[in-house]
């Protein structure tokens, strides 16, 4: 019998020590599932933020080589004189640079560097052609200059 008192004293006090521990790692506990929490809905806000860089840089991008194209092909149906023959060859390298640039890849690591390339391109174009025109883009100005 006194084995049964000593065991149930026992239980008991255990019992009471695991009300204590839960009362003090109750902070612990509540900091770690905000910690969880948080994380998650910084995961998700991250997301949409970067989906949402992501298509305004797409399109910022997309506006430029589009404005490339469309000078290039313009000037290549209005033709360059004889003397510009330079020139006319500049425009179909600018094309043939358009052509290869990877719009549908947004991870390629060579992307900036061909976005690099077009715009030197195109200075070289509007040098020969003896223009002065610039790519800006709409949403920061309204305005080309020429």
């Amino acid at each position: 019998r006194r084995y049964e008192e000593g065991r149930g004293e026992q239980e008991n006090m255990e019992s009471i020590d695991a009300c204590f521990e839960h009362i003090l790692f109750a902070e612990n506990r509540a900091r770690d599932r905000r910690y969880e929490e948080g994380r998650d809905d910084g995961n998700v806000q991250g997301l949409v933020e970067g989906r949402r860089l992501g298509w305004k840089k797409g399109e910022e991008i997309g506006g430029e080589i589009g404005f490339y194209a469309g000078f290039a092909e313009t000037w290549l149906q209005i033709g360059t004189s004889q003397h510009q023959e330079r020139a006319r060859k500049s425009l179909e390298q600018l094309l043939a640079l358009i052509s290869e640039f990877p719009i549908e890849d947004p991870t390629n690591p060579q992307l900036q560097e061909k976005l690099e390339k077009l715009r030197a391109k195109f200075k070289q174009v509007t040098s020969l052609l003896n223009i002065r025109l610039e790519y800006k883009n709409e949403r920061k100005s309204s305005k080309l200059a020429y």
